[in-house]
Protein backbone atom coordinates (compact mmCIF):
# COMPACT_ATOMS: atom_id res chain seq x y z
CA UNK A 1 0.00 0.00 0.00
CA UNK A 2 2.69 2.32 0.76
CA UNK A 3 4.54 1.94 -2.77
CA UNK A 4 0.49 2.11 -4.31
CA UNK A 5 0.70 5.96 -2.83
CA UNK A 6 4.07 6.63 -3.37
CA UNK A 7 3.53 5.86 -6.62
CA UNK A 8 0.29 8.48 -6.78
CA UNK A 9 2.46 11.42 -5.01
CA UNK A 10 5.33 10.69 -7.84
CA UNK A 11 2.81 11.03 -10.47
CA UNK A 12 1.09 14.29 -8.99
CA UNK A 13 4.28 15.82 -8.28
CA UNK A 14 5.20 14.54 -12.13
CA UNK A 15 1.97 16.19 -13.41
CA UNK A 16 3.06 19.42 -11.84
CA UNK A 17 6.62 19.67 -12.38
CA UNK A 18 5.05 19.22 -16.10
CA UNK A 19 2.71 21.84 -16.09
CA UNK A 20 -0.05 19.85 -16.62
CA UNK A 21 -1.27 22.52 -19.63
CA UNK A 22 1.45 21.99 -22.13
CA UNK A 23 -0.11 20.85 -25.25
CA UNK A 24 2.97 19.63 -26.49
CA UNK A 25 3.35 17.02 -23.61
CA UNK A 26 0.38 14.70 -25.31
CA UNK A 27 3.64 12.99 -26.59
CA UNK A 28 5.38 12.88 -23.33
CA UNK A 29 5.36 11.07 -20.13
CA UNK A 30 1.63 11.41 -19.63
CA UNK A 31 0.88 9.98 -23.25
CA UNK A 32 3.28 7.05 -23.12
CA UNK A 33 1.61 6.11 -19.85
CA UNK A 34 -1.69 6.32 -20.82
CA UNK A 35 -0.70 4.32 -24.21
CA UNK A 36 0.85 1.64 -21.86
CA UNK A 37 -1.99 1.32 -19.93
CA UNK A 38 -3.16 -1.58 -22.14
CA UNK A 39 0.44 -3.27 -21.24
CA UNK A 40 1.63 -2.02 -18.06
CA UNK A 41 -0.39 -1.97 -15.06
CA UNK A 42 1.20 -0.26 -12.46
CA UNK A 43 4.73 1.81 -11.45
CA UNK A 44 5.16 -0.92 -8.49
CA UNK A 45 4.32 -4.31 -10.08
CA UNK A 46 3.72 -4.24 -14.15
CA UNK A 47 3.56 -6.93 -16.32
CA UNK A 48 3.37 -7.01 -20.29
CA UNK A 49 1.31 -8.65 -23.12
CA UNK A 50 3.50 -10.22 -24.58
CA UNK A 51 3.97 -13.54 -26.76
CA UNK A 52 5.57 -16.16 -24.07
CA UNK A 53 9.24 -16.97 -25.09
CA UNK A 54 10.77 -20.71 -24.13
CA UNK A 55 14.11 -19.26 -24.42
CA UNK A 56 15.93 -20.14 -21.52
CA UNK A 57 16.88 -17.06 -19.19
CA UNK A 58 20.97 -16.20 -20.22
CA UNK A 59 23.68 -18.49 -18.25
CA UNK A 60 26.54 -17.46 -20.10
CA UNK A 61 29.15 -15.38 -17.83
CA UNK A 62 28.06 -11.64 -17.94
CA UNK A 63 30.14 -9.94 -20.69
CA UNK A 64 30.78 -6.29 -18.14
CA UNK A 65 30.40 -4.90 -15.30
CA UNK A 66 26.73 -4.18 -15.91
CA UNK A 67 26.02 -7.64 -16.86
CA UNK A 68 26.31 -8.68 -13.77
CA UNK A 69 23.16 -6.64 -12.34
CA UNK A 70 21.02 -9.66 -13.11
CA UNK A 71 19.90 -12.69 -11.14
CA UNK A 72 16.77 -15.18 -10.93
CA UNK A 73 13.77 -14.78 -8.02
CA UNK A 74 11.85 -17.98 -7.42
CA UNK A 75 9.48 -19.23 -11.00
CA UNK A 76 12.54 -18.46 -12.83
CA UNK A 77 11.95 -14.76 -13.72
CA UNK A 78 15.53 -13.28 -14.47
CA UNK A 79 15.83 -9.76 -11.92
CA UNK A 80 17.68 -6.88 -13.77
CA UNK A 81 18.91 -4.23 -12.21
CA UNK A 82 18.26 -1.10 -13.51
CA UNK A 83 19.52 2.76 -12.36
CA UNK A 84 17.64 5.65 -13.87
CA UNK A 85 19.56 8.82 -13.31
CA UNK A 86 20.45 12.06 -14.81
CA UNK A 87 20.21 11.80 -18.23
CA UNK A 88 21.49 8.13 -18.27
CA UNK A 89 20.10 4.20 -18.03
CA UNK A 90 22.13 1.81 -15.97
CA UNK A 91 21.32 -1.38 -16.41
CA UNK A 92 22.86 -4.68 -18.53
CA UNK A 93 23.08 -4.74 -22.50
CA UNK A 94 23.00 -8.29 -22.58
CA UNK A 95 19.39 -9.17 -21.31
CA UNK A 96 18.00 -13.07 -21.15
CA UNK A 97 14.92 -13.90 -22.66
CA UNK A 98 11.62 -14.87 -21.01
CA UNK A 99 10.23 -13.27 -18.14
CA UNK A 100 12.37 -10.61 -17.05
CA UNK A 101 11.62 -8.40 -14.30
CA UNK A 102 13.52 -5.08 -14.29
CA UNK A 103 14.10 -3.91 -10.46
CA UNK A 104 14.44 -0.19 -10.83
CA UNK A 105 15.57 2.43 -8.48
CA UNK A 106 15.47 6.22 -9.36
CA UNK A 107 19.12 7.23 -8.21
CA UNK A 108 18.59 10.48 -9.36
CA UNK A 109 16.99 14.10 -8.76
CA UNK A 110 13.90 13.81 -10.45
CA UNK A 111 11.08 11.60 -11.69
CA UNK A 112 12.08 9.31 -14.10
CA UNK A 113 10.14 6.45 -15.67
CA UNK A 114 10.92 3.07 -17.90
CA UNK A 115 9.34 2.54 -21.23
CA UNK A 116 10.55 -0.61 -23.13
CA UNK A 117 10.36 -0.21 -27.30
CA UNK A 118 11.21 -3.54 -29.46
CA UNK A 119 13.48 -1.94 -31.72
CA UNK A 120 17.00 -1.96 -33.54
CA UNK A 121 17.99 1.37 -31.80
CA UNK A 122 16.95 4.19 -30.32
CA UNK A 123 17.96 6.47 -33.57
CA UNK A 124 15.09 4.08 -35.78
CA UNK A 125 12.65 5.08 -33.23
CA UNK A 126 9.52 8.03 -34.53
CA UNK A 127 10.61 11.07 -31.87
CA UNK A 128 9.83 14.44 -31.94
CA UNK A 129 11.43 17.92 -31.87
CA UNK A 130 12.48 17.00 -28.36
CA UNK A 131 13.57 13.07 -28.45
CA UNK A 132 10.34 12.00 -26.96
CA UNK A 133 9.09 9.04 -28.17
CA UNK A 134 6.09 8.84 -30.17
CA UNK A 135 4.27 5.92 -28.61
CA UNK A 136 0.79 6.22 -31.23
CA UNK A 137 3.30 5.53 -33.95
CA UNK A 138 4.49 2.76 -33.00
CA UNK A 139 4.11 -0.44 -34.82
CA UNK A 140 2.16 -3.53 -33.24
CA UNK A 141 3.58 -4.74 -30.77
CA UNK A 142 6.57 -2.67 -30.52
CA UNK A 143 5.64 -0.96 -27.12
CA UNK A 144 6.32 -3.99 -24.72
CA UNK A 145 5.90 -1.90 -21.51
CA UNK A 146 6.26 1.48 -19.41
CA UNK A 147 5.51 2.17 -15.51
CA UNK A 148 4.62 5.70 -14.19
CA UNK A 149 7.62 8.04 -13.35
CA UNK A 150 8.63 7.61 -9.24
CA UNK A 151 10.60 9.71 -7.74
CA UNK A 152 14.38 9.95 -6.90
CA UNK A 153 14.89 7.51 -4.27
CA UNK A 154 12.47 5.17 -4.84
CA UNK A 155 12.09 1.93 -6.59
CA UNK A 156 9.77 0.45 -8.85
CA UNK A 157 9.63 -2.97 -10.49
CA UNK A 158 7.87 -4.40 -13.68
CA UNK A 159 7.98 -7.58 -15.08
CA UNK A 160 7.95 -8.03 -19.09
CA UNK A 161 8.10 -11.23 -21.40
CA UNK A 162 10.99 -10.71 -23.40
CA UNK A 163 11.46 -12.59 -27.08
CA UNK A 164 15.30 -12.80 -28.45
CA UNK A 165 15.67 -9.53 -30.46
CA UNK A 166 16.60 -5.84 -30.22
CA UNK A 167 15.22 -3.54 -27.35
CA UNK A 168 15.02 -0.31 -26.31
CA UNK A 169 14.76 1.10 -22.75
CA UNK A 170 14.20 4.70 -22.58
CA UNK A 171 12.96 7.28 -20.19
CA UNK A 172 10.25 8.95 -22.34
CA UNK A 173 9.18 11.75 -19.81
CA UNK A 174 9.05 15.36 -21.79
CA UNK A 175 9.52 19.00 -19.38
CA UNK A 176 10.22 21.99 -21.19
CA UNK A 177 11.85 22.38 -24.17
CA UNK A 178 13.51 18.85 -23.81
CA UNK A 179 12.87 15.15 -22.76
CA UNK A 180 14.82 12.55 -20.44
CA UNK A 181 15.20 10.67 -23.73
CA UNK A 182 16.47 13.59 -25.73
CA UNK A 183 19.24 14.53 -23.28
CA UNK A 184 20.01 10.83 -23.43
CA UNK A 185 18.47 8.64 -21.37
CA UNK A 186 18.12 5.63 -23.42
CA UNK A 187 19.73 2.67 -23.65
CA UNK A 188 19.60 0.16 -26.67
CA UNK A 189 20.09 -3.74 -25.39
CA UNK A 190 20.06 -7.42 -26.92
CA UNK A 191 17.53 -9.91 -25.77
CA UNK A 192 18.82 -13.83 -26.19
Amino acid sequence: MRRIALAIVALAIMTAACGGGDSDGADGAASSADDAAATATSSVATTAAAPASTAAPDTAAPDTAADEQSGTIDGGASVVEVNLVEWAIEAPTQLPAGTVEFAMVNGGDVPHQLTVIRADSYASLPVNARGTVLVDELEPGQLVAANEPFLGGESASMTVELEPGSYVLVCNIEVGPSSHAGNGQVLDVTVG
